[in-house]
């Protein structure tokens, strides 16, 4: 017989996106103004504002606001961000010199 229970995969186990329930974003949340971290921004700039208010505490650097808000352009026919460019904003602002505490 097997012992304990059958393995899941990782993904299947956090219990939202990041691993926090608060920024889950549901199938109905396709757009990015939908994601609950956003609380309304839907421009490049507000989402770009958004994530220096919550990372950054506003002291986010001008170039690399900049160089967020130019990846978070719409592409193609959309008017929004998408919640996978909202996602790796969010990333490369994390991965930015500004945001490592050394």
């Amino acid at each position: 017989g097997r012992l304990g229970a059958p393995r899941r995969h990782r993904r299947s186990q956090l219990p939202g996106e990041l691993g926090n329930p608060d920024l889950a974003v549901t199938p109905a949340a396709t757009r990015s103004s939908e994601l609950p971290l956003l609380a309304g921004a839907t421009t490049p700039i507000q989402v770009a504002d958004r994530i220096d208010a919550l990372l950054f505490a506003g002291e986010m650097p001008d170039a690399d606001k900049m160089a967020l808000i130019t990846y978070l352009r719409p592409s193609g026919t959309a008017t929004v961000p998408s919640s996978t460019q909202v996602r790796d904003a969010v990333g490369l602002a994390l991965a930015s010199p500004a945001f490592q505490w050394h």
